[in-house]
């Protein structure tokens, strides 16, 4: 009773208290009251920096850094809850010394969904060299180094307007281009074994246009003895709709909401609504002359609002298209979907499509053939409330899961990444759970790869934060949960194929993915964009040692260094953790910048 508060301790004493704390408690402790804010940025957190750093005298620039960094998360509580599991990295995402570079200029009442693609210029060689950024409706290549090195993000001199094969612009074409529609998607056509056959590449625009482009690459002519500025070249078009000639129905819209290739084809899965009405405005010169308002009757306002939800849910509808790569001008595959799709997926090395949608059971799984496509049967347990599934991704080859050919990632909105075993009935395909225990923002993107193929990465909606599971270390039930029980009944989407519920037991693929040692916990990690970027991670993807990720603002390369003396076992350096930034204009080099 009566005893010394915090705030009473002499202030050589919080050196030595702050050794027996760690991050995420400092974060609670600030969180508790403006005094205790002031007591952990003033005193604690230069003292905890200090002990995590282990060196006697810290440079004063690289203490006064984290601080700022520490203070950031403090300011930004939703950020803090999720830097509470994530390891302690002795480099902060964020400095005064990096330079904001916008890669998109926003505008009011503007679509803008950026995306990005890495691109091979030999397929063979597999010389990843190159990514490519949509901005708007045009794109745009870059030149980065080689991982590991510090070479700098430069544009490729490219002409700014995609050009059809026969020389003429795209734009100027009978299919006349609007500057407003946006590219919404990008991926690499595959050749007809599955491969990757080619370097051309596929986009999606916003009006439901998709576009074939071959890329050339700045060549020297020997005449003029100059540097010719490289194209992109359109080859072919390919239209969501029954027809290769894209619709004039101006009362609907077709938008393209995932694109995916695989096997020699092209999935696109596709949403036609109607278009909203325009109210003509009214003028100024007309005379105003008030009227009484008429006595609302909140029965009949409610019975006309459910009517317009099923007339524009009954003019709605969902389908995925199926192209030939090779023959844009046959007639597609068409397939209605019940529920609209998010994101779609062709499993390399089967004729397996995987659909990821909306509903109690949003993940389905159907059969390609050359003429046909089997219809889509929904597979994992069903969930106990209504979920998407923004994005899909398969392991590598080198993942340590059992059979990364047939297995898939799913990024949902509830904030979880599931993984599926294909192979295993309907009910028992989903093996393994990812989940942040700090964070419940919805899960936009996935990707898996890195060292092994083992890590996972999650794009967050919110906050433009990445979280990281190494699958290697996967028995911590704080981050990474199994399915071990049966799954719940939903009389909203049930199998009619299964009459059982399964047992509640662990088959012998979910031991197989514990550790021997049942001790060791799982180690959790999440990366935040530079300059505190509040938007979505709107794309990932894995290269090498490379983690690669698009927000709103800017490209992200995430670079991870082997610890010097780790005699080739490629532990993780996490202190390696670095950026890229691109400029804006034309001929201004990006820079490379590690951490530290």
């Amino acid at each position: 009773m009566g005893g010394p508060s915090l705030w009473d301790l002499p202030p050589e004493l919080y050196g030595t208290l702050a050794s027996f704390l760690d991050l995420s408690s400092l974060i609670a402790l600030s969180q508790s009251s403006s005094a205790s804010r002031h007591l952990v940025l003033d005193h604690l957190a230069p003292s905890h920096i200090r002990s995590r750093a282990h060196i006697p005298t810290p440079d004063r620039l690289r203490l006064i850094n984290q601080c700022k960094w520490l203070g950031h998360i403090d300011r930004n509580f939703t950020q803090a809850r999720m830097s509470g599991f994530s390891l302690p990295i002795s480099a902060p995402l964020v400095g005064d010394s990096t330079r904001v570079v916008p890669a998109h200029h926003k505008s009011r009442n503007a679509f803008e969904m950026p995306c990005f693609r890495l691109w091979v210029s030999n397929p063979e060689t597999r010389n990843w060299r190159c990514l490519v950024t949509s901005r708007r409706s045009t794109l745009q290549l870059w030149h980065v180094g080689a991982p590991g090195s510090r070479a700098e993000l430069a544009p490729v001199p490219m002409a700014p307007n995609i050009v059809q094969a026969g020389g003429a612009s795209a734009a100027s074409s009978s299919s006349r281009l609007d500057i407003n529609d946006d590219i919404t998607s990008i991926i690499l056509a595959s050749g007809p074994d599955g491969a990757l056959g080619s370097t051309d590449l596929i986009i999606a625009r916003l009006s439901g246009l998709m576009q074939r482009i071959r890329i050339e690459e700045p060549s020297w002519h020997a005449t003029q003895r100059r540097w010719i500025p490289g194209r992109f070249v359109e080859v072919a078009q390919y239209s969501p709709a029954h027809s290769t000639t894209p619709t004039a129905n101006s009362t609907t819209s077709t938008i393209v909401q995932s694109i995916s290739s695989g096997k020699g084809l092209l999935i696109s899965a596709s949403t036609r609504k109607p278009r909203p009405s325009v109210t003509p405005q009214r003028s100024d010169n007309v005379t105003r002359v008030a009227t009484p308002i008429p006595e609302i009757d909140r029965i009949a306002l409610s019975e006309a609002v459910k009517r317009s939800r099923r007339v524009i849910d009954a003019s709605t509808s969902h389908w995925i298209t199926i192209h030939f790569l090779i023959s844009p001008w046959l007639e597609p595959l068409r397939q209605e979907l019940p529920t609209k799709p998010w994101s779609t997926l062709m499993i390399p090395s089967s004729n397996d499509l995987v659909v990821g949608s909306s509903g109690y059971s949003p993940l389905s799984l159907g059969t390609l053939t050359p003429t046909s496509c089997s219809p889509l049967r929904p597979i994992g347990i069903p969930l106990s409330r209504p979920s998407s599934i923004y994005s899909l991704a398969s392991p590598t080859p080198l993942s340590p899961l059992l059979n990364p050919a047939h297995t898939v990632l799913s990024a949902y909105y509830n904030s979880s990444i599931l993984i599926h075993d294909l192979r295993l009935p309907n009910y028992q395909s989903q093996v393994f759970k990812l989940e942040d225990p700090w964070s419940d923002d919805p899960a936009y993107s996935v990707a898996c790869g890195g060292a092994a193929g083992a890590w996972v990465a999650g794009g967050s909606a919110r906050n433009a934060s990445i979280r990281l599971w190494d699958l290697r270390s996967s028995t911590s039930r704080a981050l990474s949960l199994i399915s071990t029980t049966a799954p719940p009944t939903n009389d909203h989407q049930s199998d009619s194929s299964s009459t059982s519920t399964p047992p509640a037991t662990r088959s012998i693929r979910h031991r197989d993915l514990d550790l021997p040692n049942p001790s060791t916990k799982a180690q959790g990690l999440t990366l935040f964009s530079p300059h505190r970027d509040d938007s979505p991670i709107y794309a990932l993807e894995f290269k090498l040692s490379r983690l690669w990720a698009c927000t709103d603002k800017r490209i992200v390369g995430i670079d991870w260094d082997r610890v010097e003396g780790d005699r080739g076992r490629g532990l993780v350096r996490w202190e390696g953790v670095g950026y890229y930034e691109f400029g804006d204009e034309e001929g201004e080099p990006g820079k490379f910048r590690m951490s530290w």
